[in-house]
């Protein structure tokens, strides 16, 4: 009976190990107005234990948007913003979802409010025009690996007692 309560032990242990950050790809998101287009690029991590960002590297227009440092950016389940001050140039960047990404989905770009602006005394607005946010395929193998690191000694203790005996 204790060696399957050993098992159970080890074997939830393994699942708290499992690896909770997932990263989505922004796919095809782009800007456009009349006088151009302009392509977004990147992605971002959420950890979904924290259910907080882990990391993000978002960019338009030669500009690289991402946490904390002198672009910053807010990054939420449902949007990301951002803005950047450079020699009397203002970008700001905002990608709206129509839905909240999830664990196990993405969601596409809401084009009636996402926008990406430059002003440089005179404001250039450009409307996000399609896209999609797309969950990365996230394989598992990270809480087997954790779940072995964990078993093999916990079994090797078992067998030093079970020998004691």
């Amino acid at each position: 009976m204790k060696w399957l309560v050993s098992f159970i032990a080890v074997f939830i242990t393994g699942f708290a190990c499992a690896d909770n950050i997932q990263t989505y790809d922004f796919v095809n998101v782009s800007f456009a107005n009349g006088a151009g287009g302009i392509p977004a690029t990147g992605n971002f991590q959420w950890d979904w234990t924290t259910n907080t960002v882990a990391g993000l590297t978002l960019q338009a227009d030669g500009i690289n948007f991402y946490l904390g440092g002198s672009y910053p950016a807010h990054v939420t389940t449902s949007s990301i913003d951002g803005s950047y001050d450079y020699q009397n140039v203002s970008y700001d960047i905002a990608l709206v979802y129509t839905s909240p990404v999830t664990p196990t989905s993405g969601s596409t770009i809401d084009t009636t409010q996402s926008l990406f602006t430059i002003d440089p005394g005179n404001p250039a607005t450009y409307y996000a025009s399609g896209g999609s946010v797309v969950l990365q395929s996230v394989p598992e193998p990270s809480s087997w690996l954790c779940l072995s690191a964990f078993s093999i000694p916990l079994l090797a203790l078992k067998r030093k007692r079970l020998a004691a005996k």
